[in-house]
């Protein structure tokens, strides 16, 4: 067993001289090796004192430039720049909530590339702090210290409790929270607007809100395994009062420089008929008889040829009582005494009938009718045909085939319903609420509107409430109904709707029906192609001549007199038929049921074509130049000459004027935000900007190569 050695010390007996030496110089390397640790310890405790302070406090509040002599903080910048990452992170999940809402299914190239752009801006997030600063978000930070600035040299000062007010307000308020919809993050639904709360309560809600909103953001980010974010709870909540701030600044300093604007302005109330160049929509037709859609059809929806276009659902000159018509048919027929007078529903065994007087003459008359059949549930068996065989989704089917104008738009969406409250009849509420499964489809339900499809979006287990999609085909009876009110509110025209709705088909193919005809009789370019349709059914090209543009059909050819049987379909010039429909109007006793009705039937502004062509009021400075000079120019009840603009030739018609008219809600919100606009310009023309450090574009990080990305599901 070794020796324990022994500890030096001085020893009591004299020492030699070698053995001093010895001790002396084991005692100085003694002290050296104390110093030289004593050293290293405080170098290090020195050094990480530093880092800690350059970390905390030196780094995050360095200067990087300095608006009016107000400086600009790293750590302020970064707090901006990640709000910006997480606002376009949640814009990605927003368009993937979207897509699926919508029925639309992503291949699996699209779902990667989604996520991915979500994993890439989780990274970005969780490296702020290290990445170089970007110019758009530093000139976000400097508008936000100007904004502050020129509330303060308005007057316009914030208390806590308004910032909380505006985060989330009363409902008495009626303003909309910033968490309506979803959180900052975007992870999940918050707060709807409060009841009134206390100012305690209020703020307690906030912190609840977007603490909760923090966990699920940072769980995400674990999830994509892009590290910690680097900012805690409590920074997120200031990021976002701080924001808030802006914001309601911001809307206070757009309020304040609205008062000082004109609250009226001289406008007038106008209707216009637009045409555009009849080529384009020439080809239009030309390109859907390629597709398949009947020629009768497209005569009804682009045809100028009035004589040729109403034909549909012509059933001719009838005599009563020659068993043309059923009995019930036949009285209805009777009781129409006027020209263009429409009947209400007429119901026999064949269907639902809506009929039309065009001539009266002793027992004859000539009619129009549309013949709905009764039993239409073969409609709604081929439409559920569409959703579950062909995989059609819903929203589109809904869009295309639904009888319910209120829904069909939306794609069929019923928004959130709550069981039994009366929104849906007792049968389909029933089936509604059994289905129990996201996007699930019912099969078909029969009630007294028809027949109902319906769909599940999602459901919210706390309240039992259900969101919904439904497509109607309505029954025979209530299809006609409708399309009788469609009528007679001239949503619709007697031969679009023919063609629409009509089961008749020996009615509905005569639109477009030019009749036997010599092709002498027809103008050289029109003949020409005509000589050149040899098959029943044939289709010309698109003819070109002086008077506008044609599409040929033949029917028949008779080889024994050259004669031939024609449908066309005639596009007159842009400025001629404008001119017709201008003298049309003018013949009139009252300027505006014809305009109104030529506007249904012709204006191709789909904006303002619903509405008979009405544009509402409107001032000067609204319009493209040519508009405006011709509207300002009329006296109320006076119709244009043709008007020429960059969007095709106008008839213009002013219904009003008034000097000092009330400017909407939207004009006044424009003018607020130009007001607003126009006041920063100047803060940031005139502002002193020095930058402490030059902004530099900030590098796009790879991911690291084993980390797996969080899937849609996971995060939503």
């Amino acid at each position: 067993m070794a020796k324990k050695k022994r500890t030096l010390s001085k020893p009591s007996q004299r020492m030699t001289k070698r053995e001093r030496s010895r001790w002396e110089r084991e005692q100085r390397l003694q002290r050296n090796l104390i110093i030289i640790l004593a050293a290293v310890g405080l170098v290090s405790v020195v050094a990480l004192v530093f880092g800690w302070y350059w970390d905390r406090i030196r780094y995050p509040n360095q200067v990087i430039v300095s608006v009016n002599g107000e400086p600009v903080r790293r750590e302020q910048y970064w707090n901006t720049r990640r709000l910006d990452l997480i606002t376009e992170w949640n814009e990605i999940l927003n368009q993937i909530e979207m897509y699926n809402s919508m029925g639309i299914t992503l291949t699996e190239e699209q779902i990667e590339s989604f996520r991915e752009n979500q994993r890439s801006k989780l990274l970005e997030l969780t490296q702020v702090r290290q990445a170089p600063i970007e110019e758009t978000t530093l000139q976000s930070v400097i508008e936000e210290v100007l904004i502050r600035q020129g509330a303060a040299d308005l007057g316009i000062s914030l208390t806590e409790q308004e910032v909380n007010a505006w985060l989330i307000p009363d409902a008495s308020a009626g303003s909309d929270s910033v968490f309506d919809t979803t959180s900052p993050t975007g992870t999940q639904p918050l707060a709807t607007v409060a009841p009134t709360l206390s100012a305690n309560e209020r703020e307690q809600r906030i912190e609840e809100q977007l603490g909760i909103a923090y966990e699920n953001l940072a769980d995400v980010a674990e999830m994509a395994a892009v590290g910690q974010l680097g900012f805690s709870r409590r920074d997120y909540i200031d990021m976002v009062r701080y924001s808030a701030r802006t914001s309601l600044l911001q809307q206070r300093a757009q309020q304040h420089l609205l008062q000082d604007l004109p609250q009226t302005a001289e406008q007038v109330h106008a209707s216009h008929i637009l045409l555009k160049e009849r080529l384009p929509r020439a080809q239009e037709a030309l390109n859907q008889l390629s597709q398949g859609t009947p020629f009768a059809e497209l005569v009804v929806e682009y045809s100028d040829d009035a004589a040729s276009r109403d034909l549909a659902g012509d059933l001719g000159w009838v005599t009563l009582g020659d068993g043309t018509l059923s009995p019930a048919v036949q009285e209805a027929a009777l009781a129409l005494s006027e020209p263009g007078q429409i009947s209400e529903v007429v119901s026999d065994e064949a269907g639902a009938h809506i009929l039309q007087l065009v001539e009266r003459s002793g027992d004859s008359l000539h009619l129009r009718h549309i013949l709905i059949p009764a039993n239409r549930r073969p409609v709604a068996i081929e439409v559920l045909n569409l959703l579950q065989v062909e995989g059609r989704t819903f929203d589109q089917v809904a869009r295309e085939y639904s009888e319910d104008t209120a829904t069909a738009a939306t794609g069929g969406d019923l928004g959130w319903i709550e069981q039994g409250d009366g929104t849906l009849s007792t049968v389909v509420d029933e089936v509604a609420f059994s289905l129990n499964e996201p996007n699930q489809i019912s099969d078909i339900v029969e009630d007294e509107a028809g027949y109902h499809i319906l769909q599940l979006v999602e459901t919210d287990p706390e309240s039992g409430l259900a969101h919904l999609r439904h497509i109607l085909i309505r029954n025979g009876q209530g299809l006609a109904e409708q399309v009788l009110r469609d009528l007679r509110a001239q949503v619709t025209d007697f031969a679009e709707a023919v063609i629409q709705y009509s089961a008749d088909a020996t009615t509905v193919e005569k639109a477009g029906d030019w009749g036997w005809l010599n092709p002498d009789q027809l103008p050289p370019t029109l003949a020409e192609a005509v000589a050149g349709l040899n098959e029943p059914g044939q289709t010309s090209d698109i003819i070109e001549d002086e008077s506008g543009y044609y599409i040929l059909q033949l029917l028949e050819r008779d080889d024994a007199t050259g004669q031939v049987h024609l449908r066309g379909i005639s596009l007159k010039r842009a400025v001629d038929l404008l001119e017709e429909i201008r003298q049309y109007i003018l013949a009139g006793d009252q300027i505006g049921g014809r305009f109104l009705e030529m506007a249904l039937k012709y204006s191709e502004d789909t904006g303002s074509r619903q509405q008979g062509g009405d544009l509402g009021w409107f001032s000067r400075g609204t319009m493209v130049t040519e508009f405006e000079e011709a509207a300002f120019s009329l006296e109320p009840g006076q119709l244009s000459e043709i008007v020429e603009t960059q969007f095709g030739y106008h008839l213009i018609w002013v219904q009003e004027y008034d000097a000092e008219h009330p400017l909407d809600e939207e004009t006044l919100e424009q003018q607020a935000q130009q007001a607003f606009q126009e006041w920063l310009q100047g803060l940031q023309d005139t502002a002193v900007i020095e930058r402490t450090h030059p902004p530099t574009a900030t590098p796009t990080v790879p991911p690291p190569p084993t980390a797996v990305p969080p899937t849609a599901e996971t995060e939503s």
